[in-house]
């Protein structure tokens, strides 16, 4: 069946919509999970210069939506004849849409909170809705605005292959500024934060340092304090303004009962 001219698209890819006057923008849908916004400019580029390119995940999770602004009116036209292209093996769906100033297309983030409660002396943070080329370097930089980061640690969902990843910083505080930017956008996929356990190595059981005098200071090498620590915890010897029988305390904290939320 070699006809000449491209096969009819099925109406069902093709736009529903008139187009406004002087449109610049393209809704697409119907996009390949595993599509990148870089497969969209490459397939609209040769019809004109991409402004603007934004997707997200849909709420099926099983692929993808959004917007594409053209520098150009015509383009728009060339690229709705692109309809029913397929992307990563998946036709795309294609659609006029109203245009918007760009910074609309960056907001939809509606302010979600933590869903879990903050564990004490929380220094680590969930983030997931990463987009599929996502970094640890892309990670740290959208998170070291919040505080010195220790570690980065990228992985990928068993089940789903999502990435997700924990961000573990020097000191607690930063963690409250980081839950701060769930609803955020990275390369426009829509992260969440969440509060999560510190490793189990620097706490035993994830809730109490050790008591000092088995695992205290001895442990941990002289000389310059831990960036992040308070000062006396480099050093060997007990933290000076302990107060005598409540080992195992974090220390300048002396005022707090075990299992009360810190500033109660």
């Amino acid at each position: 069946g070699g006809g000449d001219g491209p096969p009819a698209t099925p109406r069902r890819y093709r736009p529903k919509s008139v187009k406004p006057p002087n449109g610049h923008t393209l809704w697409v849908g119907d996009v390949s999970i595993d599509a990148t916004e870089q497969d969209l400019v490459d397939l609209f580029e040769p019809c004109g210069k991409v402004e603007m390119i934004c997707l997200q995940v849909n709420q099926l999770r099983n692929g993808q939506f959004g917007h594409v602004k053209f520098c150009e009116t015509e383009a728009t036209d060339k690229a709705a004849d692109l309809a029913g292209t397929p992307v990563r093996g998946v036709p795309i769906r294609v659609d006029f849409a109203e245009d918007k100033p760009l910074a609309a297309y960056r907001v939809g983030k509606e302010k979600t909170g933590p869903e879990t409660t903050r564990p004490d002396d929380c220094r680590t943070v969930w983030v997931g809705g990463l987009p599929g080329d996502a970094t640890e370097e892309v990670v740290q930089s959208l998170f070291e605005r919040c505080g010195e980061i220790k570690e980065v640690r990228l992985d990928r969902s068993k089940r789903s292959g999502t990435l997700f990843c924990h961000v573990e910083y020097a000191d607690a505080e930063a963690v409250d500024r980081a839950v701060r930017l769930s609803g955020e956008r990275l390369n426009c996929s829509k992260i969440r934060v969440d509060y999560a356990e510190n490793r189990k190595s620097d706490a035993v059981g994830g809730k109490k340092p050790p008591p000092l005098d088995d695992a205290g200071p001895a442990q941990r090498p002289p000389g310059p304090p831990m960036p992040g620590m308070p000062p006396f915890f480099g050093h060997p010897g007990m933290p000076p303004f302990l107060p005598p029988g409540m080992p195992g305390m974090p220390p300048g904290m002396p005022m707090m009962l075990p299992g009360m939320p810190p500033g109660m």
